[in-house]
């Protein structure tokens, strides 16, 4: 968390930012004055070149970046916008041109702690920002979460109280109506709490997945390891405690079909506490049920194996 001010003036050997700052100006000015008997064609390749050195996720990351940046539909929607981490990444996606951010939060506290972080961050010019103490779509907000779950025991004070303090709600309302295109949430507090919301105003999506029966819907969560050599992808780790082989093929079909939006070639194996059929114990029995279905039901899909209840996605980029 290293700042400019009276106690750093003079950046450190190690600071990362020097390599992504310095190496680009330097060459730039060799090549603009002549001095370069070599000049860089590709200044942006170059910067990614060197961004790979520094930081160890930029090869996994490169290729969800480039789809980022190519994207139409680039308003996402930030719900903890006060939190440091999010005002951190944020200006990384504004710097790396990924997205439109919209923060949620209190206009002053967020100036007030981008100032603090030392960031470069400017509203309406970088991001967007939904004031949770007075914004002009409050109303329209609470009454259509109420329409949404008046049949759930949820009452019109209620319902305003809930779209004034639930930020991950507020959030998405905001996907719900168009004004956002996605929606980063949970930095703090348990998946379920966020989940209860998302389920609410936003739901499952119709259908399924492609190759998998249309009467199996389904949460899951999805964690990826970056490896030196390849990105592992943990499924599912948050939301589901004793899946059925049903909900487990569509589970590994989602995160499977997730990889490949991104440029990654998906290998899943479908782990218990058995290799290879070596136990007939329940949750080894059900991941070979399990096994059975994607061969049958996604045969594009490379599949082998039987930890318990969950799957690893492994993924190398294509």
């Amino acid at each position: 968390k290293l700042s400019f001010g009276p106690e750093y003036l003079i950046p450190k050997p190690f600071d990362p930012r020097l390599m992504m700052k310095i190496a680009p100006a330097v060459a730039k000015a060799a090549a603009d004055s002549g001095v370069a008997s070599r000049p860089i064609q590709d200044m942006d390749a170059y910067r990614d070149k060197l961004q790979s050195f520094v930081y160890a996720s930029g090869t996994a990351m490169k290729p969800i970046f480039d789809v980022a940046r190519r994207a139409t539909r680039n308003r996402v929607a930030f719900a903890e916008g006060e939190e440091e981490r999010v005002l951190r990444a944020v200006q990384i996606v504004v710097d790396e041109g990924l997205a439109r951010p919209t923060l949620i939060g209190r206009p002053t506290i967020i100036a007030q702690r981008i100032e603090k972080f030392g960031l470069r961050l400017k509203e309406e010019l970088d991001y967007d920002i939904v004031n949770v103490e007075q914004d002009h779509r409050y109303r329209d907000f609470w009454q259509t979460y109420h329409r949404m779950t008046e049949r759930m025991g949820q009452t019109v004070q209620t319902a305003k109280i809930e779209m004034r303090r639930r930020l991950t709600l507020i959030g998405s309302m905001l996907l719900h109506k168009g004004e956002v295109d996605g929606l980063i949430c949970g930095t703090w507090g348990t998946t379920q709490t966020h989940l209860h919301y998302i389920d609410q105003v936003i739901g499952k999506r119709a259908g399924g997945c492609e190759s998998t029966p249309q009467d199996v819907p389904v949460y899951a969560c999805m964690n990826g390891l970056l490896l030196p050599d390849r990105q592992v992808f943990l499924v599912d780790t948050h939301v589901n405690y004793d899946p059925t082989p049903e909900e487990l093929a569509e589970i590994t079909t989602m995160a499977a079909e997730e990889m490949m939006r991104f440029g990654l070639k998906p290998k899943a194996a479908l782990l218990s506490h058995s290799n290879f059929g070596t136990s007939n114990q329940p949750t080894a029995i059900k991941m070979r049920k399990t096994l059975a279905l994607l061969r049958e039901q996604a045969p594009w899909l490379e599949v082998d194996g039987e930890m318990h209840g969950d799957v690893a996605l492994d993924g190398k980029q294509r």
